[in-house]
């Protein structure tokens, strides 16, 4: 049996991002806060030696069969401006349609049912802040973040040394948006844990229903979204410019 347990979750889940799935199942975090060991995570869990025995021997059992459990298969890219392309176009897109649809059911349900589940009102105003951050989040990728990756792409190619300004560098805007992802991934823990980890009551009608499906969707694709940024952007910018500012002196 490989030695998962003393690997990050981040690596993990770059060899196998079939287990996606499995770790969403065990709300096992694989995205802001991959570069935990699987070990420290079961601890953190208080797994007993039985219970550790048969998740890692799950994991095995997954990657032997090649079930594919990720909502979507992680594409791979040559260039980190494709990624961030392919992040806008299905990511951010996602997210934007949703800041529209989510709070429409919110205000259904919150008129409806918060009268006998007062925690619709707290999960609905936490979402709402939360989708107002991610708006603003998106924004700075995708005016700020990525076309400054761009353009150290661009300096790779024509091999120069990047110029970002007096005391500017990728890894210091990159910080800001991963304690960006660290709020928002405590933010959507909070509201799972207000919704009975999305779990529809006895009373719930179909609008309810679906907005804890909705909300459940969203939660996993933003997981899938900070993945790709934290774990796989991210490291390569920041790698990029460190290679750019050895590299080249003009």
């Amino acid at each position: 049996m490989n030695n998962y347990e003393n690997k990050s979750i981040r690596d993990i889940v770059l060899s196998h991002p079939q287990l996606i799935g499995l770790f969403e199942k065990k709300r096992i975090d694989f995205c802001c806060n991959g570069h935990v060991t699987l070990s420290a995570v079961l601890n953190e869990k208080r797994y007993t030696e039985n219970q550790k025995e048969k998740f890692l021997a799950k994991i095995e059992e997954e990657i032997a069969s090649e079930i594919i459990n990720t909502p979507v298969l992680l594409p791979e890219f040559t260039k980190l401006k494709e990624l961030c392309q392919y992040i806008i176009q299905t990511h951010h897109a996602y997210v934007v349609k949703e800041t529209i649809e989510i709070p429409i059911l919110f205000e259904k349900v919150v008129k409806a049912h918060a009268a006998n589940h007062q925690e619709v009102t707290e999960a609905g105003q936490l979402t709402l802040n939360l989708l107002k951050d991610l708006k603003s989040h998106l924004h700075k990728e995708e005016t700020i973040l990525f076309p400054l990756i761009k353009y150290l792409e661009d300096c790779k190619h024509f091999e120069e040394k990047p110029h970002l300004g007096r005391n500017q560098s990728i890894r210091k805007i990159i910080n800001v948006m991963e304690s960006d992802h660290q709020t928002a991934g405590i933010v959507t823990e909070k509201i799972r844990e207000l919704l009975n980890d999305y779990k529809a009551p006895a009373d719930a009608c179909t609008t309810y229903a679906l907005l804890l499906q909705k909300l459940d969707s969203f939660e996993k694709d933003l997981h899938i979204h900070v993945h790709l940024e934290n774990n796989i952007l991210f490291p390569k910018a920041i790698e990029l410019e460190d290679f750019l500012h050895t590299t080249y002196k003009r």
